[in-house]
């Protein structure tokens, strides 16, 4: 019998786990490995299929939680129809050092939490899809402090790698800081957590009117981003990465019966004081917004000491209702940011910058193609150089130190990329992006825009 009592038996560490549901109640963890000797947990039913790729009947279906647990690898489990659930998966009290391999959790409220202090745990090869709509504000994988407000934490070296996200509210989310009681904010530390090779991405499935109503060619969206930041790295020799990820399908949130809407349809939404971010070789498209860094607390800004490299942000700003709220990229009181070879293709609306405060803003050889800024006035303490702009308006983004002007988009001479998604699943899919990776004979090459290769 697969019981709480049986897999914390210090006379067992390896389970190997039938088909069939076991969901009456969570699976405590609470025994615990070590790095020389894992305790592990995998399915077992004459296959190495994903669950995500198999029928209901062929998975175990589970509900964890892990307290004080650490070194477990768990393999090849599911958590399905767990609506009624705080959450699929919850790690508390200092588990670390986990693994969690080809994970599925679909149709659900919330997913895989990492609360508190647990360090160095792995999130990999796993599908988190469905988001419940009842339950607008969940989360697929986010780490915060947990349920004491009065204690400072830190989760560091997390590490979420080659997992997709289908249709779910928040991707991934880096919960924000606590208040103490003397009501000075502080940050959690995040400090080495890796977000790398993800797929996040939301469709018509859960588009809307406005209004709360489904409509495949509405507007809106009963979701909000993809990746939300809410803060960074306290050791900038170990910042939080975000590299190699693809985000697209973001639209504004949904009214919901005229509440408030909680997101313009960011991929990427950065505040709250975030610092020490790399975000890097990452690809946007397809959405209202790409990256936003707005909203800062009133110590500091909501962006800062972070670089923003070699990413390609494409087909941004459709899908809205104002345009002055829509981009490719607004960096709205940030500082100490480099904003370098990035890739901007086909922005469609004039807003880039916002109009609010920006310091040290490093904006150099980047591509800016078919794209246009309205902000006319140069940041402050900002370095404009060695830009290139195919058909594009280069006195839009302030005109900056050999910058490179061209005509028209063809000379910008770009090739497509194509990548897989929903790999997980019986039905792997394709998507080809038209010009937006530069090319060896572009004018560019090795200089701007290096974007994905």
């Amino acid at each position: 019998m697969w019981t709480s009592s049986v897999l914390n038996d210090p006379n067992y560490k390896h389970f190997y786990v039938e088909p069939g549901r076991y969901q009456d109640r969570y699976i405590n963890l609470t025994a615990s490995g070590t790095a020389q000797d894992r305790r592990t947990l995998s399915l077992h039913n004459g296959n190495d299929i994903h669950p995500a790729a198999l029928s209901d009947d062929m998975v175990a279906n589970v509900l964890f939680h892990l307290a004080n647990a650490s070194y477990w690898t768990i393999d090849r489990v599911a958590i399905l129809d767990t609506i009624l659930y705080s959450e699929a998966i919850a790690l508390r009290d200092n588990s670390s050092h986990n693994i969690f391999n080809r994970i599925y959790v679909d149709n659900f409220n919330n997913g895989l939490y990492i609360f508190g202090s647990g360090d160095a745990n792995v999130i990999q090869n796993s599908r988190f899809s469905n988001m419940g709509l009842s339950a607008p504000d969940g989360v697929a994988l986010g780490l915060t402090w947990g349920n004491n407000k009065e204690t400072l934490y830190a989760i560091k070296d997390t590490k979420i790698i080659n997992n997709e996200f289908y249709n779910c509210n928040d991707s991934i989310q880096l919960v924000r800081r606590n208040r103490l009681s003397d009501n000075i904010l502080q940050d959690v530390n995040y400090e080495g957590t890796v977000i790398d090779h993800n797929i996040m991405y939301i469709d018509d499935k859960i588009y809307t009117n406005g209004s709360g109503v489904l409509d495949p060619d509405g507007f809106y969206a009963l979701a909000e981003n993809a990746l939300d930041i809410k803060a960074g790295s306290d050791n900038a020799n170990k910042p939080v990465v975000v590299t190699n990820n693809k985000m697209w399908g973001y639209r504004m949130s949904d009214n919901l019966a005229g509440g408030s809407r909680s997101d313009h349809g960011s991929a990427i939404v950065v505040h709250f004081g975030a610092q020490n971010l790399k975000i890097d070789s990452n690809i946007v498209f397809d959405s209202a917004q790409g990256i936003v860094a707005g909203a800062k607390d009133r110590f500091r800004f909501a962006l800062g000491e972070s670089e923003i490299v070699n990413n390609i942000f494409y087909s941004t700003g459709a899908f809205i209702e104002a345009t002055d709220h829509y981009g490719a990229v607004m960096l709205w009181e940030t500082s100490g940011v480099v904003f370098q070879q990035n890739t901007i293709v086909n922005a469609r609306v004039k807003s880039m910058w916002g109009k609010r405060t920006i310091f040290d803003l490093s904006f150099e050889k980047n591509v800016i193609i078919g794209s246009a800024s309205a902000y006319n006035e140069k940041p402050s303490q900002t370095s404009f150089n060695h830009n290139y702009y195919y058909n594009a308006t280069a006195s839009g983004y302030a005109s900056g130190v050999d910058d490179v002007v061209f005509a028209t988009q063809i000379e910008a001479k770009m090739s497509d990329y194509e990548f897989v998604y929903d790999k997980f699943t019986p039905t792997i899919k394709r998507k080809v992006l038209r010009g937006v990776a530069t090319s060896r004979d572009s004018p560019h090459y090795n200089i701007a825009g290096s974007g994905i290769l």
